[in-house]
């Protein structure tokens, strides 16, 4: 077996249980899916950018290191497709029966706001145009991220 990371900090009992345990069988099992997971506008917001530049509208952004994965996410989604692997989308939804973080949190981001602002944070969830969900394949809130709703 390859040399893990973690192998110089066992001890000899460590090693000891670990040669004890039955092999465990490895590999992709015989049901895979590909789970896409917060690839929303509060991540990504809606065109590359500077990290900097773009936590100006988006506070949560990633910047141009999360759209650089973008291209090979598409490659894996579009394999995945293409073989019948099954799709879930995770993302955070209104309404979704998560309590929110801090509701003081919410009406803070949400007061004040200028329209264009407000847009923003009603379509924070949306999963972005390049990986957008097709009809059939599954999206889900992922739980601690749903928040109590924004005004439409």
């Amino acid at each position: 077996m390859p040399q893990r990371v973690w192998d110089q900090y066992l001890t000899e009992r460590d090693r000891a249980h670990l040669a004890m345990r039955p092999p465990r069988r490895r590999g992709f099992g015989e049901k895979p899916a590909l789970l896409l997971i917060d690839l929303y506008r509060w991540v990504f917001g809606d065109k590359p950018e500077l990290i900097l530049e773009a936590m100006k509208k988006w506070p949560s952004s990633c910047g141009l290191e999360g759209w650089s994965a973008v291209p090979q996410i598409q490659k894996l989604l579009a394999k995945s497709r293409e073989v019948g692997i099954p799709v879930v989308h995770t993302t955070g939804l209104d309404g979704a029966g998560v309590a929110p973080r801090s509701p003081q949190r919410e009406s803070e981001l949400q007061a004040n706001r200028d329209p264009e602002a407000r847009d923003r944070f009603t379509r924070r969830y949306e999963i972005i145009d390049e990986v957008k969900p097709l009809s059939g394949e599954t999206v889900r809130a992922r739980p601690g991220q749903a928040h109590s709703g924004a005004p439409r």
